[in-house]
């Protein structure tokens, strides 16, 4: 059965590649990863080179080429397939091996292929497609995994790739956060995935609330009178904080939000959704924490489950709305674009 699955599915890789098949010079290029990968090999060829040239006389001024130049006939379709491509490649080359020995190979293949993503896709509208792409289908989707480990800073280690999907993410916040909701209420969704999606909703939706808290004129007051008191994200329990606060008004509707992630992550214990047990226990645990760090949390139920339309923007960011988008990787520039 599962060889059949997996001819199955290569089937279908390999017909969407031939409906989208490149030419190149007259010839019809179908192994996309592969005419990619031949790319960067040649690529990095010449970049060696010229370091050599450099090396044997600094005073060189020729021109350094750029990787941009070896893909700008290529466009950020292009590279979409070729990651998946990347993706059955590393299935078709570890047969037999273990789940977690392909699925190295596959994030390794992908990341070959996206890091070169943000050279071609010039502004932040591509990152409506890749939020489409997150959303997957609901089985096992190595570039869903791949896009997931790098929604929100943490997981992975940063990279352009990394850069310019989280700054996406920022710009189409609503529709990010609906697809996130969409794995967390789809019961074929991976559990891999499940356990991603759980954390992008639990530390956005507290990061959030502890960002406003931070600015609250009551906090800041209550800062200057413990100097020693630990950063808000390193506290325990915010009892004696959420006390300080001045506006609690507002205060408590921000708590709405995390209120809300709180129940979504409650939901994943339930029968209905079939989660494996591991994935019911990660649930607990967060609920857990969030019940004791922040006591009479309210469990307000989240909005009804979640159309798989992600890639369509939600209204205008409103700064003054409970809910922000995660803040960029701390020390990194901005990618102008």
């Amino acid at each position: 059965m599962k060889i059949f699955q997996f001819v199955l599915a290569l089937i279908v890789v390999v017909s969407s590649s031939a409906a989208h098949a490149l030419v190149i010079n007259g010839k019809e290029v179908q192994d996309l990863f592969g005419y990619i990968v031949q790319i960067l090999k040649e690529d990095a060829k010449v970049q060696q080179e010229f370091r050599a040239q450099v090396a044997r006389n600094p005073s060189y001024r020729g021109y350094r080429p750029h990787t941009y130049s070896a893909l700008r006939h290529l466009s950020t379709e292009d590279l979409l397939y070729g990651a998946a491509q990347g993706a059955y490649t590393a299935i078709r080359q570890n047969r037999g091996a273990t789940e977690e020995v392909i699925g190295a190979k596959a994030e390794a293949n992908i990341g070959m292929i996206m890091e070169m993503f943000p050279m071609l896709a010039l502004d932040f509208s591509a990152g409506e497609e890749l939020i489409g792409k997150m959303q997957g289908d609901g089985k096992k989707d190595y570039f869903q995994i791949y896009l997931l480990r790098r929604a929100i800073p943490g997981i992975t280690a940063p990279s352009l790739f990394s850069e310019y999907w989280q700054e996406s993410i920022q710009r189409h916040w609503p529709a990010f956060r609906k697809a996130v909701i969409f794995l967390l209420e789809n019961y074929s969704t991976s559990p891999e995935a499940a356990s991603l999606a759980m954390r992008i909703l639990d530390e956005t939706a507290e990061q959030d609330f502890l960002r406003w808290l931070e600015r609250e004129p009551g906090v800041a007051a209550w800062r200057k009178e413990h100097p020693d008191a630990p950063a808000l994200a390193d506290m325990e329990d915010y009892a004696e904080v959420l006390a300080a606060a001045q506006d609690q008004d507002t205060m408590k509707a921000r708590l709405k939000t995390l209120g809300e992630a709180r129940a979504m992550l409650l939901r994943q214990t339930e029968d209905v959704l079939q989660r494996p047990t591991e994935l019911r226990e990660q649930a607990r645990e967060r609920v857990a924490r969030l019940d004791s760090a922040y006591p009479g949390l309210t469990d307000t139920p989240i909005a009804p489950k979640a159309t798989p339309a992600p890639g369509i923007p939600g209204p205008p960011r409103d700064d003054n709305a409970p809910l922000q988008a995660p803040q960029p990787v701390i020390g990194i520039p901005t990618l102008g674009f």
